[in-house]
């Protein structure tokens, strides 16, 4: 009977020690498969970093942080309703993950959900007050809606929270034609890889809200921290040419491009300052190495086309135009601008067409309704002709100063519809 006993104490003890190898094994095996996704993933290696981050998930079902970075790898391959699922499943794991959070966010953020966006961020700050990303993230969110306050007072949380340490290399890139803000990749240099992007969305804001001195301030602590910091040089660069200081702009933007010549936003700029300049030849070469550096850069097709538009090259613009629109549709610019060579060309129907096209992408082009306007008014067409210029002057009222004397409205302007319009301002 006490042989039994032992015999049965054995096979416990046994299974014990087996079960818990088997357990370490799986722990290693978990380890194992987590370090190689995260080393593929930063060799930029997706989708074998996916594969060996679900198969930690396999071992592990709550491995919240595999969740988390298999989320960056669908993120980084724009597979967005991927990346938010992982996201979430990281969360309901762990709901104190503010990274997972954060991470979140952006995935929001990069759907247009702003509203989401907004609400993952300030869980992720809640969390963690001091996670400077999430403050850059949720200023960013706050600019897209228009609440600059807001916004302003978010990047100044990250330089309260980290006022001495070191910036990053942000790749965002502000067009001084658009004013559209595009933010994008983060790489570290130092400490705190937020606080000279930070110096550089406040400027924007400013730049945005027209505090222009305020702008530049903000541009230039963000060069005196880094002065290798490309971007802040490019939208100094704007904020001069708004000024009308085109030599300080020239200079900025040659030092950006000094910074990182294969920056392709600097060139299309440059190029559009040289094209204001009546230095057609320079700005010709500067949007060709725009577009040679970036061929999907839309701006930089429609500024080479208006170049070319003005050396009455027609046809080169009208090419420039096209590939813009293929490679944009739904940016106006380059149909307003194909409307206007079509229109040279002749081809009223055809300009219609494209002011039309413009108007339909952004309702408050108040060019775009202007012209539109005029071509009405030559076909004398004067009901549409007087709709289209009346939106043109509710949404622009410097175009009062065009529509008195244009000729184009020679046909309408003795009409009753056409006095009142004046007679109204």
């Amino acid at each position: 009977m006490k042989l039994v006993k032992m015999n049965y104490l054995l096979v416990i003890t046994i299974t014990i020690v087996s079960v818990g190898c088997f357990l370490s094994a799986c722990g290693i095996k978990k380890k194992a498969h987590y370090s190689l996704g995260l080393a593929y993933y930063k060799r930029g290696k997706l989708e074998k970093a996916i594969a060996q981050y679900q198969q930690a998930i396999d071992i592990d079902p709550n491995h919240a942080s595999a969740h988390n970075n298999l989320g960056n790898a669908y993120y980084n391959q724009g597979k967005l309703e991927d990346a938010a699922t992982a996201y979430q499943r990281a969360i309901d794991i762990n709901p104190n993950y503010a990274y997972a959070h954060n991470n979140l966010g952006r995935a929001y953020y990069k759907q247009g959900k702003l509203e989401e966006a907004v609400t993952a961020y300030q869980q992720a700050i809640d969390i963690n007050p001091s996670l400077t990303m999430a403050h850059s993230n949720l200023g960013q969110a706050y600019y897209k809606q228009g609440k600059l306050e807001e916004a302003i007072a978010q990047h100044q949380q990250i330089i309260a929270i980290n006022p001495n340490h070191a910036p990053a290399n942000n790749m965002g890139v502000t067009y001084a034609e658009k004013g559209r803000l595009v933010f994008g990749s983060q790489q570290a240099i130092g400490v705190d890889p937020n606080h000279a992007y930070a110096h550089l969305n406040l400027g924007n804001v400013y730049d945005k809200q027209g505090k222009l001195e305020e702008a530049i301030a903000h541009y230039r602590q963000a060069i005196d921290i880094n002065p290798n910091y490309a971007t802040p040089h490019l939208n100094l660069g704007n904020v001069y040419d708004k000024q009308g200081k085109p030599e300080e702009a020239i200079a900025h933007y040659q030092q950006a491009i000094s910074i990182d010549p294969n920056y392709a936003a600097p060139h299309v700029n440059l190029g559009n300052i040289y094209y204001k300049q009546g230095k057609l030849e320079e700005a010709v070469t500067a949007c060709q190495r725009a577009i040679t550096i970036d061929p999907n850069d839309a701006m930089a097709h429609v500024s080479l086309g208006n170049v070319y538009y003005n050396q009455g090259r027609l046809e080169d613009a009208i090419a420039q135009y096209q590939q813009a629109i293929d490679i944009d549709p739904n940016y106006a610019d380059p149909h307003v601008n194909l409307g206007l060579a079509y229109y040279k060309h002749g081809k009223l129907e055809d300009t219609i067409a494209e002011y039309q096209q413009a108007i339909d992408i952004n309702p408050n082009d108040a060019m775009a309704h202007f012209y539109l306007s005029h071509i009405y008014s030559l076909k004398n067409e004067q009901a549409q002709a007087i709709e289209h210029l009346q939106k043109a002057i509710v949404l622009d009222e410097r175009m009062i100063e065009h529509y008195q004397t244009y000729k184009a409205f020679d046909n309408i302007r003795q009409t009753p519809e056409f006095q009142q319009l004046i007679n109204s301002q």
